[in-house]
């Protein structure tokens, strides 16, 4: 699947680099660059957009709120504008569908945040460096080199306010990270360079090393469930076991929402073997997560999966193809065992199978076969997209 978060990650760190190396030179190439940068993280996830909210409020509390009079700063941000035109086009054409997803978002998996779990949890992205980035917090006001870089103090401040008043998941803010951890670096190469307190270094480069062996046990997904079960007591004490329901279960979310996605695909590729027009059949899923695994697993890329959740609405073939049979992706919670609801529409049902995985997140997530089109499925579908959309 295409997980667009290790991007979004490099491009708040590039972003910042861009931006020290803007307020050590006051070059304004540095500020084109800059919105090069940010249009792009933007493409790619809008979470980006926080980081810019923060940076703004910083700027303007700060004594380096002068850059808003510089004329290089609005050429640089109509160039990112203009980069970012397209996804801007395309939500507008689709009715904007971010939002929709943001509803989702928070109706579905934020409610069940909590603030002071986001802050906690902020503890396990960087346990070896954690005192490398406090150090580099303080060393803007202990450190007069810094001073000219204050503002980036503010933005720390404020990126973590936004995040914890809008009970984010934890890992949105990992991008800011690597830029204090350098902040951090160079004042701890300053203070620690003569006398015996050089030796100090060492602990600083163990503790990355050290913190490593202890948290891959719990936040790397290579133990199996039954090794997860065994260690349940240390998962359970770290949170990890919590879902974003709110509720405690076997495994971690995050390992448990892959596990079956082999198995799906699998299900949908036997289906697809009973079918003699592939070519006139759709792929109809309840969520966009599971068409993504089997877009991605499947053995059978000639057919793509979609749905109405995300984008996808935005992909079925309506024009292209007549569609005559439907494999059909439900998920667990869906009690039309016998598909009643789509009886009457086609000649033959079959039900395929379903996950059995007992640690899935999306155990007993079920597939039919659905063949030969009694009616324009076209239409109904097409019905059914309109109505979704004029709903959202």
């Amino acid at each position: 699947l295409y997980q667009p978060n290790s991007l979004d990650f490099l491009m708040w760190t590039l972003v910042l680099y861009l931006l020290i190396k803007y307020l050590k030179s006051e070059n304004s190439r540095w500020l084109y660059f800059c919105a090069i940068a940010f249009a792009v993280g933007l493409l790619n996830k809008y979470n980006i957009a926080f980081l810019l909210l923060a940076l703004i409020l910083s700027f303007l509390i700060s004594e380096k709120r002068k850059i808003f009079l510089i004329r290089h700063l609005y050429i640089a941000a109509a160039l990112g504008l203009i980069i970012f035109l397209p996804n801007l086009f395309w939500q507008v054409n689709s009715d904007f569908p971010v939002f929709q997803h943001l509803k989702e978002l928070t109706q579905t998996q934020l409610v069940n945040v909590t603030r002071t779990d986001f802050l906690f949890e902020q503890l396990y992205f960087f346990p070896g460096s954690l005192l490398v980035i406090v150090i580099g917090l303080v060393a803007f006001f202990k450190f007069d080199a810094f001073r000219n870089y204050r503002v980036l103090f503010c933005t720390f401040i404020f990126t973590l306010v936004i995040f914890t008043y809008l009970k984010a998941k934890n890992y949105y803010s990992i991008g800011l990270y690597p830029i204090y951890i350098a902040f951090g670096a160079i004042y701890l190469e300053k203070i620690l360079s003569k006398g015996w307190v050089k030796h100090l270094r060492i602990i600083f480069l163990l503790s990355p090393v050290l913190s490593f062996f202890f948290m891959f046990q719990i936040l790397l997904p290579f133990l199996s469930p039954q090794e997860i079960i065994e260690k349940k007591e240390l998962f359970d004490k770290y949170n990890l076991t919590r879902w974003e329901d709110g509720k405690i279960y076997h495994i971690p979310q995050d390992f448990a929402d892959m596990l079956g996605w082999k198995e799906l695909a699998q299900i949908v590729d036997s289906a697809m073997h009973l079918v003699d027009e592939e070519e006139k059949t759709i792929i109809h899923c309840d969520n966009y997560g599971q068409a993504g695994a089997i877009n991605y697993y499947s053995d059978r890329l000639a057919t793509e999966a979609l749905s109405m959740s995300a984008d996808y609405i935005n992909w079925y073939p309506l024009e292209t193809m007549d569609i005559k049979n439907v494999i059909l992706v439900k998920e667990a919670s869906d009690s039309d065992n016998t598909r009643e609801k789509e009886k009457s529409l086609f000649e033959n049902v079959f039900f395929i199978g379903k996950i059995e995985n007992e640690y899935a997140r999306e155990k007993a997530t079920k597939v039919y076969l659905l063949k030969g089109a009694k009616q324009s499925i076209n239409e109904i579908l097409l019905n059914e997209i309109e109505e979704r959309k004029n709903n959202r």
